[in-house]
């Protein structure tokens, strides 16, 4: 360049014509130059400006609370995002490079819900060209937001189409608009339940406006528009007046108001409102006002129903022949009381027994502070029902029947009290726990009582790892006593053994007679084997120390089985029979010495298991099979239904009877199934019976473990759903007493879910466990059957009698029905009939039989009566049995010459009370017999009785005075009277022959 401008200055230089045109060059070149310079500048200027712009555009848009996009699609048929500002990525949750090349990236974080309407609305505007709105949820790390997405189309030259569009969070907004709308449905639901609306009024312009609920409570649909005379003209006029003179004190003075009105309402109905008003002053004056209206009609009802029913209250409570007495829930303090409630306490006024309300309850060992707080427990709503001690003003202790129940008075918290007077009942309780639970003759724990302790101190012995031993005890040579010198002689040589084997043992050891001559020691917590022995060496010489009766000296030894627990870790009954098989193995060794118990656990375990699997397959081979027993009303004898009994058919041993196997099936994995199968089987034949016009209830034994199994009621319901041709009343389950009280909580909450399917629940071998009596009261039963064990001695031993009688008055007492078992004669018949026992079952009516012969025994049954007799039959019968008491009365004799003879008559001698020895009870029977018995033979027989017994009483009475010589001189008139009572019962027959003429 330099070496043209060179040549061209050269030129000029040398041709002056030439050097016009350099300097015009020149200056074209620096004009071209200043005008570069120009361009350049600007240009900078514009992209400074540019870069300004874009600068103020990008922080106008971070500004905006909306998120900004535009989207483009490209020639790969997908969509592109141009543009994207950080709100947009902030609310999507994304970054830039993410959705830089693919839109759908944005869309993967819509809601799936909401994803493919997403989707259709821009395939749908993308075809149209239109613009759209839409609102939908984002998917976020953080949580859900809602947002509200609108997107507008641009067309331009090129005719691409580019969509600029904003994204709104509104989940603040949709979340408000949420709650006031559950506001808004809360407040209607409220002015629903109470029957309130509101309502605003402009005096000014008479414009009122209403909530739906006054719609509602007028009856008028919720689109009308009424004034306000048309709502006044529903009120009756007195009251439309009063309303209308207190709205105008309201707008002209400000007054609120608060009225109860009665009005009708559009559909006719007369209700009574509360119409409440509030003023609202501006400046000065009333601009408005606000009010609510109630429709009261139901509120004022119920406190008028209220005021009767406390009226009835005060009036039953005044006239109840019950005592009771209302406490205050918190201090116990007695507000209120009856007539009765008071007198039953020994005062003569409300005032005297609330001045000593403190000691109604404090009789030891229950005190105030247990009082206090089961009366605290029922104002928490758990009513209960308790036998407490009460002591009266002149300090006789009396027993209550106590209800506590929940009372509210006016607001307070209180609980009323139900007193009924218990005492004799209690005393009776008292009395056959007495028998029930101690040997009479030796005032010992019986066999009952027994086991419960054994089954204490198991559970005692097992948690503080501590021992103890069973020793079953047999006399030696006891017999030939009881031959020789009579069962009053041997009576007292019992009641002094029992009376050693108390002193020579430990307080805390336990001497028990299980009957005849056998007693069990439990020797607790031994913490040595030498201990042991020492125990067994003091009882067998105790039991050989000779003993003195009526001048007689006897002597007799002991035999003892003896086993030890943890080493013999079986259940109460379990070790019994160990300690006895030992006390037989003693005998066997040479007697008068005590025998360890040696058990070979896997021997035993092994015959056991070996015994289970031949009961499981002949279950399987289908060898069980159910017998049927009648239970029969003696009254009328209709049969009332069938025991279900098993038996096992074995093809080696023939019929096996139930005491072989059922003890084995005991606590065993197969108890379970084979009390359902007993149960299904027995169902199906009823049905069977049904389909053949026979309807019978059947009644199955449930064992106790059975009962308390989980699911034992679903299973029950589903074994019924299996024969929906069997009614669930004609079933009845009979469970033991022992299993009932085994565990009674749980037991009552089983049997009361039984009885709610309509099953009946009956209590076997009830009067063997007479130790649950105190909870009978609790078992939800509807039938007790009386053990057979009382009922097969009752016309023989005063004590079983006795046992029969009471039971019978505690069913009635608790209003069940009561079922005598092993009625085997027709005298056992006739007497519990007399006694009012109505149901029985036993031989005297039939035997268990299979299924296929019940048909042809009740047709020959119904045919022929057989037990619906006359009168004079039973006469004849009972007159049989008397026949057999003539030779009990003749030991009884012999028992008073031998009293009389010796000069002594001690405690257990022959009974003198006339209605408690054998000729005594089978009077009673007669008396309580039908009314065409002889009457009067059988009182000249009662009257003979009592004349002999006050002969021998007066005899008794003249030994114990010193007198024995005068009681000598009597003995022929009691021999002559005796003979006359034993013909009077000797004519017996002939009078029935007679009578059967």
């Amino acid at each position: 360049m330099s070496a043209l401008i060179d040549g061209v200055v050269h030129m000029a230089v040398d041709h002056p014509v030439m050097s016009g045109i350099y300097l015009l060059v020149m200056t074209a070149l620096v004009l071209a130059l200043f005008w570069l310079f120009r361009t350049n500048r600007k240009l900078s200027d514009s992209r400074r400006h540019a870069r300004e712009l874009a600068r103020d555009y990008e922080r106008l848009v971070s500004r905006v609370p909306a998120g900004l996009y535009e989207l483009m699609g490209g020639p790969d048929g997908r969509r592109h995002l141009t543009f994207a500002s950080d709100r947009f990525l902030e609310l999507l949750g994304l970054d830039r490079d993410t959705v830089r090349d693919d839109f759908r990236a944005v869309l993967a974080r819509v809601h799936p819900d909401d994803r493919q309407q997403m989707i259709d609305l821009n395939a749908e505007v993308i075809g149209s060209g239109g613009s759209y709105e839409t609102e939908s949820r984002i998917m976020r790390p953080d949580g859900d937001r809602r947002v509200r997405v609108e997107a507008h189309p641009d067309l331009r030259p090129d005719g691409q189409v580019v969509w600029s569009g904003v994204v709104t969070d509104i989940t603040r907004r949709r979340e408000a608009e949420q709650k006031l709308a559950r506001r808004e449905a809360l407040l209607a639901s409220m002015g629903r339940l109470a029957r309130a609306g509101g309502w605003q009024y402009d005096p000014g312009s008479g414009e009122v406006r209403w909530t739906d609920e006054i719609f509602h409570i007028l009856d008028l649909p919720v689109e009308d528009t009424p004034q306000l005379d048309d709502i006044l003209a529903f009120y009756h006029p007195r009251d439309r007046r009063r309303l209308e003179r207190a709205m105008q004190r309201a707008v002209e003075h400000g007054e609120p108001y608060d009225l109860e009105l009665s009005m009708t309402t559009a559909g006719g109905r007369e209700i009574l409102v509360r119409t409440v008003c509030e003023p609202q002053i501006d400046d000065g004056r009333v601009g408005s006002l606000l009010g609510a209206f109630q429709d009261i009609t139901r509120l004022r009802e119920t406190e008028r129903e209220l005021r009767e029913a406390q009226a009835r209250f005060r009036t039953i409570f005044e006239q109840s022949p019950i005592g009771m007495l209302i406490h205050d829930a918190q201090s116990g303090e007695v507000l209120d009381a009856n007539g009765e409630g008071w007198r039953e306490f020994g005062y003569s006024s409300l005032e005297e027994l609330k001045a000593h309300a403190s000691e109604l309850w404090t009789t030891p060992p229950h005190s105030w502070d247990e009082a206090l707080a089961a009366i605290r427990r029922a104002a928490s709503g758990h009513t209960q029902t308790l036998d407490w001690p009460s002591r009266r003003r002149n300090g006789e202790l009396f027993w209550q029947q106590v209800k506590l129940s929940p009372l509210s008075l006016d607001g307070r918290q209180c609980v009323l009290a139900s007193c009924i007077d218990v005492t004799d009942r209690k005393r009776h309780e008292a009395e056959l726990h007495r028998v029930a639970n101690y040997d009479p003759l030796t005032g010992l724990p019986n066999r009952r009582m027994l086991i419960d302790l054994l089954r204490r101190t198991i559970s005692r012995a097992a948690r503080h790892d501590e021992s103890f031993a069973v020793c079953y005890l047999d006399l030696d040579e006891f017999k030939p006593i009881n031959d020789e010198f009579g069962h009053a002689t041997g009576d007292k040589v019992l009641i002094e053994i029992g009376r050693r084997l108390g002193g020579v043992v430990r307080q805390s050891d336990t001497v028990a007679r299980l009957g005849g001559d056998e007693f069990v020691v439990l020797l607790d917590s031994l913490e040595r084997h030498e201990s042991l022995q020492l125990a067994l060496r003091r009882i067998l010489r105790a039991a050989r120390e000779v003993i003195v009766v009526d001048g007689l000296e006897l002597q007799v030894s002991a035999s003892i089985g003896v086993t030890t627990f943890p080493a013999d870790a079986s259940d109460a009954d379990t070790l019994l029979r160990h300690a006895d098989q030992a006390m037989y193995r003693a005998k066997d060794m040479g007697r008068n010495r005590y025998c360890l118990f040696d058990t070979d656990l896997q021997q035993k375990s092994e015959e056991r298991a070996r015994q289970l699997r031949r009961i499981t397959n002949a279950l399987e081979g289908g060898q069980f099979h159910l017998h049927y027993q009648p239970k029969v009303n003696m009254e009328t004898g209709d049969v009332v239904g069938f025991e279900a009994l098993v038996r096992w058919q074995d093809p080696e041993r023939g019929v096996v009877p139930p005491s072989d196997f059922l003890r084995l099936i005991e606590h065993s994995d197969l108890e379970e199934r084979f009390g359902w199968f007993v149960l299904d089987e027995a169902l199906a034949q009823a049905r069977r019976w049904s389909s053949e016009g026979l309807h019978f209830a059947v009644s199955v034994n449930v064992s106790g473990q059975n009962l308390l199994r989980a699911g034992f009621v679903d299973g029950l319901r589903q074994a019924l759903e299996r024969q929906p041709d069997v009614a669930p009343s004609d079933l009845e389950i009979e469970i033991l007493e022992t299993a009932a009280v085994t565990d009674l909580d749980a037991a009552v909450a089983v049997l009361e879910r039984v009885r709610a399917l309509g099953v009946r629940v009956s209590l076997d071998d009830f009067g063997v466990g007479y130790s649950s009596l105190a909870h009978l009261r609790w078992l939800p039963i509807d039938v007790l059957k009386i053990d057979r064990s009382f009922v097969r001695d009752m016309l023989t031993d005063y004590q079983d009698f006795s046992i029969v009688k009471s039971v019978l008055g505690m069913a009635r007492a608790f209003d069940m029905e009561l079922i005598a078992e092993g009625v085997e004669t027709d005298q056992h018949a006739s007497a519990l009939v007399g006694m009012g026992c109505r149901l029985g079952q036993g031989y005297a009516f039939a035997r268990p039989m299979p299924a296929a012969e019940v048909p042809d025994w009740y047709r020959r049954w119904r045919e022929k009566r057989p037990w619906k007799r006359t009168d004079t039959r039973a006469l004849a019968l009972a007159m049989d049995q008397a026949r057999e008491l003539a030779a009990a009365h003749m030991r009884w004799l012999e028992q008073v010459e031998h009293t009389v003879r010796s000069g002594s008559c001690p405690d257990g001698g022959p009974e003198l009370d006339p209605q408690r020895c054998a000729m005594g009870m089978w009077l009673t029977t007669m008396n309580r017999g039908p009314s065409d018995h002889p009457p009067r033979l059988i009182a000249r027989i009662d009257r003979q009785h009592e004349r002999l017994h006050r002969i021998a009483r007066r005899q008794c009475d003249q030994v114990s005075a010193g007198h024995r010589g005068e009681a000598v001189k009597g003995l022929p008139e009691l021999r002559a009277e005796s003979a006359r009572l034993l013909e009077l019962v000797e004519s017996l027959p002939a009078v029935v022959q007679e009578a059967e003429k």
